[in-house]
């Protein structure tokens, strides 16, 4: 099994086997079988300070990661060697993957193929023994989780093994830890451990960086809109998948049944029902892919839009006595320098929307 995207709530992840930093194999089921509750981290390399600051900061707390019933796995794509150096460098208490090949990094759909030939995305993801996914945190390059609040959680699910997990989108910039300190690091593994291929991505970087903000205003937008209500995930699908009870909530939007799936009149808006939409003077039509009430659709826009190559899925989880929802999608811009204009646009759209329906439910609930 793969994962297209990073993995979500509950999602159950794939096995692996990578190498250590000691050139030992290692099966991930088998260490996730051993422990109660697992932290697998994904960081970018050696040579990068944010990264290193977040590795001081989990040996700093690993104590306390530990009482918590939890063991941490920290991967990038580094080889054996530069892993190992690192690792006895900084006295780090847990284990160092390696995924020289890019293959894992890829399989969790955390792969950042613009820096060092190829890296990961930074990430936490907490598992449990059977490699459920029970706290994802997507981080940006320049900014990390912060381990108390990692450590809140691991304590909160010690407390209630029942916990339904949290999702977290980490944003913006700094360093979770002494600048100068995870800098001065950075900069010593860079001599110490750099590779041809370490520098000449250094060298080649201001390049990088014109052709990073160049996708950035016109490449693949990826979106994602997360929103709580007080309301069961039967509520909150039926909702976000009705197209007429879409239209209550989706300001200046109106959205219209057009063809019924083939799943019968009891399933209208399953796979292969077509809804027509109108946003002001532009008309379009979106088709269902896939649908899994009351969790999961996946839908195209597949006629008369500015965008193209779009996929937009909605997950609904139980969150307690309600629900959360995950609203993601992708596209590219006809237009060039537009997709990130658009992007902000529609997120903002979504996002009014979806806090629009959550007052709405909650209102009616009480």
């Amino acid at each position: 099994m793969s994962i297209a995207t990073p993995p979500r709530l509950g999602q159950t992840v794939p096995d692996f086997t990578a190498i250590t930093s000691q050139g030992e194999r290692f099966r991930l089921n088998d260490a996730l079988r051993a422990q109660k509750t697992t932290v697998l981290v994904f960081y970018r390399g050696h040579w990068c300070p944010y990264c290193l600051g977040q590795l001081a900061a989990l040996k700093e707390n690993h104590p306390a990661i530990a009482r918590a019933g939890a063991a941490v796995l920290a991967l990038s794509t580094d080889p054996p060697w530069q892993s190992d150096a690192l690792a006895r460098d900084m006295a780090l208490p847990f284990t160092l993957l390696c995924d020289e090949n890019q293959e894992y990094v890829k399989l969790y759909g955390l792969h950042n193929p613009h820096e060092m030939g190829g890296c990961a995305k930074p990430a936490v993801v907490v598992l449990d023994s059977q490699g459920k996914v029970l706290y994802r945190a997507l981080e940006t390059p320049y900014k990390r989780l912060s381990v108390p609040e990692l450590l809140d959680f691991l304590s909160s699910l010690a407390k209630n093994p029942e916990h339904t997990g949290q999702n977290v989108r980490i944003g913006g910039f700094g360093l979770p830890l002494k600048p100068g300190a995870a800098g001065w690091q950075a900069a010593k593994n860079m001599v110490r451990l750099g590779t041809a291929k370490n520098w000449r991505h250094f060298a080649l970087y201001p390049a990088v960086a014109v052709k990073k903000t160049f996708s950035l205003l016109s490449g693949t937008q990826n979106v994602a809109v997360v929103q709580s209500f007080a309301a069961p995930p039967e509520t909150v699908f039926a909702h976000v998948s009705d197209p007429g009870k879409m239209s209550a909530w989706a300001d200046g939007i109106l959205l219209s049944r057009i063809k019924e799936s083939a799943g019968g009149p009891g399933h209208p808006d399953g796979a292969g029902a077509v809804r027509a939409v109108r946003l002001g003077p532009l008309a379009f039509e979106e088709t269902i892919l896939a649908c899994d009430p009351p969790r999961s659709y996946e839908y195209t826009i597949s006629k008369g839009t500015p965008l193209k190559n779009y996929l937009g899925r909605v997950d609904v989880f139980p969150k307690g006595e309600g629900a959360e929802l995950h609203w993601t999608f992708r596209f590219d811009s006809k237009i060039p320098l537009t997709s990130a204009v658009v992007a902000t646009a529609v997120k903002a759209g979504f996002s009014t929307g979806l806090r629009k329906l959550a007052r709405r439910l909650r209102r009616a609930k009480g």
